[in-house]
């Protein structure tokens, strides 16, 4: 944990003269995060005598509120690079378990061995007794990082450190979170239809009639409106207004699932994700870009809409993908959902 000291004191002189800024905007602030996603598609198989056609409409209407401190950072928490986001939220960790630690204890840093290794004993037991609960998860990992900087810095390095807003040469970033209780909105439909003819055994050459239907119409329990608190992090760059969001989440939504075979029927609930393609395009286009905007284009769906890789064949198809998003500052809740 050196290296959290050396990166924050390489460039002192630029940091000093630019604290200022970084302080005056220690004012909590809320954004929220807003996005609708509509696709529509259609898809073929062939395989041999095997054969389908295929057609999807999806519907994701999603808002989450974030949270930041108002800190002006100048090193950024998702920064593409790799290796400086694994440093950069090393330190961030670390600076906030410090901060927590000062506070639970007069506003004075533990500096003893007896007194770390009591921390680092109760820092350890807490981690194990969280259990699912992310709050829990995350306060521990904290706390851990602080301890490893204790063991290593001295008590005048690591104020300097707290003193600072990063490594960087200019306070810009500010980070936001999610927190228990933030305020959110979900609706998603979800259709996927496909019929045609599969051969069951094992030399594929006796195929059956065959469907597939899937549904959802939902709005979301209590508990997966409240997880969507937990799937976001997000960086704005106030200099330039880019945003940068953390492994961008689509909500899977719970649906009725119903295949029929040769006229045997099964249903069952089960999570209805989205195409794959949907994932991979969204999480690239959400990684770096502006704070607002509008995406409309056309991908291949060249993997099966149901997911089912087993049955071999070419897939082709095409998915249109209408996407708006925005990360603006938290106002009145969220008006209903337009029919």
């Amino acid at each position: 944990m050196l290296g959290i000291i050396r990166r924050f004191g390489l460039n002192r002189l630029a940091l000093m003269a630019t604290l200022a800024l970084g302080t005056a905007q220690a004012a909590s602030m809320e954004r929220d995060f807003s996005v609708r996603m509509i696709l529509s598609g259609t898809q073929s198989w062939k395989g041999g005598l095997q054969f389908s056609e295929a057609t999807t409409a999806q519907d994701y209407d999603l808002s989450v509120r974030l949270r930041s401190n108002g800190f002006l950072y100048s090193d950024n928490l998702l920064d593409p690079d790799r290796e400086t986001r694994l440093s950069v939220k090393q330190q961030y960790y670390a600076r906030q378990g410090l901060l927590q630690l000062k506070a639970e204890n007069g506003g004075k840093l533990p500096q003893t061995v007896p007194e770390l290794a009591a921390l680092a004993d109760r820092a350890r037991k807490s981690s194990a007794a969280c259990a699912d609960e992310f709050e829990c998860h995350y306060a521990a990992m904290q706390r851990l990082a602080a301890i490893s900087v204790l063991e290593t810095n001295t008590p005048k390095e690591i104020e300097e450190v707290l003193a600072s807003p990063g490594g960087g040469n200019e306070p810009r970033y500010l980070f936001f979170f999610g927190y228990p209780g933030c305020a959110t909105r979900l609706h998603i439909t979800y259709e996927v239809h496909i019929a045609g003819k599969r051969a069951y055994d094992r030399e594929h050459k006796k195929p059956y009639p065959f469907s597939i239907d899937r549904t959802a119409d939902t709005q979301g329990s209590d508990s997966e409106r409240a997880n969507l608190c937990e799937k976001y992090i997000i960086t704005v760059d106030v200099k330039t207004g880019t945003m940068y969001v953390e492994n961008f989440f689509i909500p899977s939504p719970p649906g009725l699932s119903v295949q029929t075979i040769n006229g045997q029927v099964e249903r069952e609930m089960r999570d209805l994700p989205p195409p794959p393609i949907v994932l991979d395009w969204t999480g690239a286009l959400m990684r770096q870009n502006k704070e607002s905007g509008h995406e409309n284009v056309v991908l291949d769906m060249t993997l099966p809409l149901d997911g089912n890789s087993t049955f071999l064949g070419d897939f082709t198809g095409k998915l249109k993908l209408d996407m708006t998003w925005s990360f603006k500052p938290a106002s009145l809740p969220a008006a209903p959902r337009p029919k």
